[in-house]
């Protein structure tokens, strides 16, 4: 079975050859500890974390790859500008890319906020949603039908996905992320 047959047939709750592993890799802080619990230092990507994970849960064989999987822009369109508000001895106030008012660590960049490269901690001040008219232009930010939320080339990448032998990711914000 190829990796998507395997892939469905797990989620299915079929009789796969073998069940699909896809350990992620770590946030900054997560990786500086395993370094210090003894993961070589050599391993700091994400993918070499993957390959890594991946011969330790008794992977053997080739570490599954995905090719070009249908991108899809689920964030708000436009996204709120980003901004530090002001700098303080210690943190700083700033807005991130969800319009959200928040006063966080100077060891942080807005970059943190917007990719989790990080675990942030945050002293929540303002959100962007506080009344019905805020709602409603908050809404305008999530049009479905906007062209920008699919790639350019949809339905050419579409054909061309219909025959692969992997599983496509998609990924979406919940209200949970």
């Amino acid at each position: 079975m190829n990796l998507r047959e395997n892939f469905c047939e797990t989620i299915l709750f079929g009789k796969p050859d073998q069940i699909p592993l896809f350990p992620g890799g770590g946030r900054e802080s997560t990786l500086a500890r395993w370094h210090q619990e003894g993961l070589p230092q050599e391993i700091c990507s994400s993918e070499a974390v993957t390959e890594y994970a991946y011969r330790q849960a008794g992977g053997r064989r080739e570490l599954p790859k995905f090719g070009p999987g249908f991108w899809i822009q689920d964030r708000m369109i436009p996204q709120f500008e980003e901004k530090v508000i002001e700098r303080k001895a210690r943190s700083q106030i700033v807005q991130d890319w969800k319009g959200n008012i928040c006063e966080i660590s100077n060891e942080f960049e807005l970059r943190h906020l917007r990719e989790a490269i990080d675990f942030v901690t945050r002293r929540w001040i303002r959100c962007p949603v506080e009344s019905r008219a805020d709602w409603e232009a908050m809404k305008r930010r999530y049009d479905p039908d906007d062209p920008w939320r699919l790639p350019e080339n949809a339905d050419a990448l579409s054909r061309g996905l219909a025959d692969r032998d992997y599983p496509i990711r998609l990924h979406v914000s919940g209200p949970f992320w």
